[in-house]
Formats: structure tokens, sequence, C-alpha cells
């Protein structure tokens, strides 16, 4: 193998790892995206149910 099949070699070992870590950023920015939304929904069920539905110890008390 001549310094030139090397260097080929080893540049093409860079493009792969930077590709991977790049597919990686994205996966995890998409994952950050994701849990914020969920997150959000999440709250905004909590705050809905909060709002409109009797907490339980007022059920329980207004039931006995």
């Amino acid at each position: 193998m001549d310094e030139f099949a090397v260097l080929a070699d080893i540049n093409r070992e860079t493009d792969q790892h930077q590709n991977n870590y790049q597919r990686y950023n994205n996966i995890n920015f998409s994952l950050k995206e994701i849990q914020k939304i969920t997150n959000f929904k999440v709250q905004k069920k909590h705050n809905l149910v909060q709002k409109y539905v009797p907490s339980a110890v007022d059920t329980i008390i207004y039931q006995s």
C-alpha cells in the first residue's frame, strides 16, 4: 500500500466518522425537539385537568 492509498483510507474513515457524528447530532436535536413538544403537551393537558376536573380530595368530600 503506498502512502496515497493510506491517506485515502484515512480520509474515508474521517468522512465516515463525521457523517456518523452529524447523524448523531441530528437525531439528538430531533429527540430534544420531540421532548420539548411532548413536555409542552403534557403540561397543557395537566393545566386543563387542573382547571376543569375537581381535585380528588374535593370529590371524596363531596361524595361522602
